[in-house]
């Protein structure tokens, strides 16, 4: 969190080591791992304190070119910010580094660090991060309602290939999915993150697959997928199969979809030389 890592950079600036007394650090000293005492998270009132991000110590058309995600994507300045932290579920694929209990910033937060995004960097679009969005109902109709009015689209994420899902099992969440009003869906694959129920039940049953030893492949990508789990249910190369045809499915079946989706596709082939909205 940011309280211990600022403590941390000012004992290092004045030449301190790092010790056992330090608050939320973990290290190795010879062959033993040592764990300092852990902080509570932060409260409301302390995430309203925390200063907005120093985006412009950054490299930021790189930042820009790197934030553009969705279908949607409407601007070539986008940033993200979170209005909340934690989640109360227990999701098994979940790494959960927010914490269980769910804590909001204050309205008044919120919409200060929005102005300060458009006015200081001159952000054309805005991405909320948030584990609980709708958490709060009350709170997420509000939202919604206020995201309509804006002109915002709907989307949904959809995860594949957990163990025990079979094809039948995605045919029928493809129904439902195209039973909704949606304007997107992001079809990933199952991500066995270290220190998730997921990832120990995939190593208990010998899930893995070669490509799950490398880290650098844990991202979701759209049109060609790193497959780090196969069970007896969904094989590689079955999921794979199921997960473009279910793309298909949703994209090509309004045009407005098919638009947008041959959009990103031309996104992602201009690649990181594009340039950015002044």
């Amino acid at each position: 969190g940011e309280r211990p890592l600022l403590s941390l950079c000012r004992g290092l600036a004045k030449g301190n080591s790092w010790s056992a007394s330090d608050a939320n650090l973990v290290f190795r000293q010879g062959k033993t791992l040592v764990a300092g005492p852990s902080l509570d998270w932060m409260s409301p009132a302390e995430l309203d304190a925390l200063p907005f991000p120093a985006y412009d110590l950054l490299d930021l058309p790189r930042v820009f070119r790197s934030s553009l995600h969705g279908l949607y994507c409407r601007g070539r300045r986008p940033l993200s910010m979170m209005t909340s932290r934690g989640c109360p579920h227990h999701c098994t694929y979940c790494n959960r580094a927010m914490g269980h209990r769910v804590r909001f910033r204050s309205l008044a937060s919120v919409t200060t660090e929005v102005d300060h995004l458009v006015e200081k960097y001159r952000i054309d679009e805005l991405y909320l991060e948030d584990d609980s969005l709708t958490e709060d109902l009350g709170r997420a109709r509000e939202a919604v309602e206020m995201a309509h009015r804006l002109g915002f689209r709907v989307g949904a994420n959809w995860i594949l290939g957990y163990p025990g899902e079979t094809p039948e099992d995605i045919e029928a969440s493809l129904r439902f999915f195209l039973s909704l009003p949606l304007d997107s869906l992001a079809l990933v694959n199952l991500i066995p993150f270290p220190g998730t129920a997921a990832r120990r039940l995939c190593e208990q049953r010998g899930y893995l697959t070669p490509e799950a030893r490398d880290y650098a492949r844990y991202f979701f990508r759209i049109f060609s997928p790193h497959i780090l789990v196969e069970t007896p249910w969904l094989p590689a190369a079955v999921l794979r199969r199921k997960m473009r045809w279910a793309f298909l499915r949703f994209y090509l079946g309004r045009s407005d979809r098919a638009l947008a989706l041959f959009r990103a596709a031309a996104r992602s082939l201009v690649g990181p030389g594009r340039e950015t909205a002044p």
